[in-house]
């Protein structure tokens, strides 16, 4: 009987006193790990925390990068109401969607080389410390730092003008000038007229100078101002006279302006600039017009005139030699490849044997909305015949065609051919054709041209082409063409233009390719036409907007205040040079 008892109470587990006991134990180990629990709550809070603090100085560092450099004192940065109030030693920041905490920030601005006198150091060092206010406790600061450059520290221009309109009109899409004198307008920023030093001894004054430089040359004109205009202390004015002797050559030409403070500081603000196309003069004319008659044609050849912007040659044709009809013209093969050239040759066959014709050529330039005119070339007087000699020049040999290397250009290379014919009438040149791959439309080069090599600059990136060469005698007798190809140009070097806005106004960018006058997206993708909308850049630097796969070159990127395009929105245009790699634009 005792025994099945002590089963039963067995079976049963814990007696009430050893239950007692284990409560006791489990309640003192539970009581110690309190403090355990509660100190990892608080180290994970001190984590969030520090990483909030660390988010809240690289916001501070961000938004004294896009200050005026003179603006960067500890004075100004510990001020709760300076710069919209960005700035402060007490801010609320809140991160990651929660709620906001207190912190406190102190900011420390060194000059560097150390021992620097201010206005005489090359950069400023910032140090931003931020802690949260406890608990819990204790804070743990973060310090960052930061260097800034003075180069750029003088005043800045914050409108740059060409005019007058009287001599601006719209060409190719884009503004040109058409007359002159050229009146540039730069106005500096309100709080930097005091740097300028307009009331020392002109020496001593700040002063805005103001270049111009042709794309194809060197400097052209200077002017360093001193003085504003009466009335207006931000705004400096300075007039080119692009007609005066001797008279500037049509092409595309660098405005630009940059001011400099006054004795005692000397520093530098940021160049504006920008590129635009002068056409005030119609080309000159052509020169060394020859024509060679055949059988019922006539190939007329002449020296290109030297003018840059030449779109096309028109060609007029006479009988009596008085009254003159136009009866074709020649043209670049890509209009819109800048660097394509024109033909200087031409077929004509709308003739009759045994008449005579009288010819001149003038050059257009590629202005359409102007299309001024060069004078015309001396008239030639040829007569079509059928010739004694009838054969054909030899067929040129070794025809190569080669892709250069990093360029959208193919070279063509020949042996020349020789005149068989008895007796000979002479080699007159040779017919340079060229077709795209898959394609049986040939188009024509040149015609008579004269050398054995010849660059086609109107290639393109990463095109395929067949080209062809046939040889004409001066009886108008033609070879049978030489060909070659396939050939592949080389792949376009894309190029990138990162855009920031460091203002705290609201911008829009437009870029635009200032010789080929073609706008481009942010993907690179390129039109006549300029967009409808701008790019919306954010303001205070908090946004970049990127460019890319622009080919090189010289871009305009304009910043607007509106969304819309209108000539008294632009506040600043900053010509980008990627013709050797990728480049930036900052407003202001």
């Amino acid at each position: 009987m005792n025994t099945s008892v002590r089963a039963r109470y067995a079976s049963r587990g814990f007696s009430f006193v050893e239950l007692l006991v284990t409560i006791i134990i489990a309640g003192i180990a539970f009581a110690a790990l309190v403090p355990m629990f509660i100190g990892a709550q608080k180290a994970v809070a001190g984590d969030q925390l520090r990483n909030s603090a660390l988010q809240l100085a690289q916001d501070k560092l961000e938004k004294v990068r896009s200050l005026d450099y003179d603006l960067i004192t500890a004075a100004n940065l510990q001020s709760s109401t300076f710069a919209n109030s960005q700035f402060g030693t007490s801010v609320q920041w809140a991160s990651g969607g929660g709620s906001g905490r207190n912190f406190t920030v102190s900011y420390q601005v060194d000059l560097l080389p150390a021992g620097s006198q201010a206005g005489a150091e090359s950069y400023k060092q910032v140090t931003i410390t931020a802690v949260w206010v406890a608990p819990p406790s204790p804070p743990k600061p973060v310090q960052l730092s930061t260097m800034v450059s003075k180069q750029y520290a003088g005043p800045q221009i914050i409108r740059f003008d060409v005019g007058p309109d009287s001599i601006l009109g719209e060409g190719s899409g884009s503004t040109i000038f058409t007359s002159g004198p050229v009146v540039l307008d730069a106005y500096i920023a309100p709080d930097d007229i005091l740097s300028m030093n307009q009331a020392a001894i002109e020496s001593n004054r700040g002063y805005v100078l103001f270049t111009i430089t042709s794309l194809n040359g060197g400097q052209v004109a200077s002017g360093k101002v001193t003085t504003p205009l009466s009335g207006a202390p931000a705004h400096y004015q300075f007039t080119w006279d692009n007609l005066a002797p001797p008279r500037a050559e049509d092409g595309i030409y660098v405005l630009q302006a940059v001011a400099v403070a006054g004795f005692g500081s000397r520093a530098q603000g940021m160049p504006v600039s920008i590129a635009l196309r002068q056409a005030t003069n119609a080309p000159d004319a052509p020169t060394n017009l020859d024509a060679l008659p055949g059988d019922s044609h006539v190939y007329l050849r002449w020296t290109a005139a030297s003018a840059a912007d030449v779109a096309m040659y028109e060609i007029w044709r006479s009988t009596d030699g008085v009254t003159f009809n136009k009866v074709g013209t020649v043209q670049k093969a890509d209009p819109t490849n800048p660097n394509d050239k024109v033909p200087t040759s031409f077929e004509d066959k709308g003739v009759s044997n045994g008449v005579n014709y009288y010819y001149k050529v003038r050059a257009v330039d590629d202005e359409a909305p102007l299309a001024l005119s060069s004078p015309f070339t001396a008239v030639k007087e040829t007569m079509p015949y059928v010739a004694t000699d009838t054969d054909a020049p030899s067929v040129p040999s070794s025809l190569s065609a080669l892709a250069l290397a990093g360029m959208p250009t193919v070279r063509l290379s020949w042996a020349p051919s020789d005149d068989t014919g008895s007796p000979p009438s002479g080699l007159a040149g040779y017919i340079i054709e060229r077709r795209p791959n898959g394609s049986s439309l040939w188009t024509t080069l040149q015609s008579m041209y004269q050398a054995v090599s010849y660059d086609d600059t109107s290639a393109g990136w990463s095109k395929i082409w067949w080209y062809r060469v046939q040889a004409v005698d001066r009886a108008a007798n033609a070879s049978a063409f030489a060909d070659a190809g396939p050939v592949t140009t080389a792949v376009m070097p894309a190029r990138t233009i990162t855009v920031t806005n460091n203002s705290n106004m609201q911008t829009y960018v437009w870029v635009q390719n200032a010789v080929s006058l073609a706008w481009y997206n942010q993907a690179g993708t390129w039109s006549t036409t300029r967009p409808g909308s701008g790019v919306w850049v954010k303001k205070n630097g908090n946004g970049q907007e990127v460019w890319t796969n622009l080919p090189p070159g010289i871009d305009n990127v304009s910043f607007l205040s509106s969304q819309t395009w209108a000539p008294a929105n632009i506040v600043k245009t900053q010509v980008v040079d990627v013709s050797g790699g990728s480049g930036t634009a900052t407003y202001p």
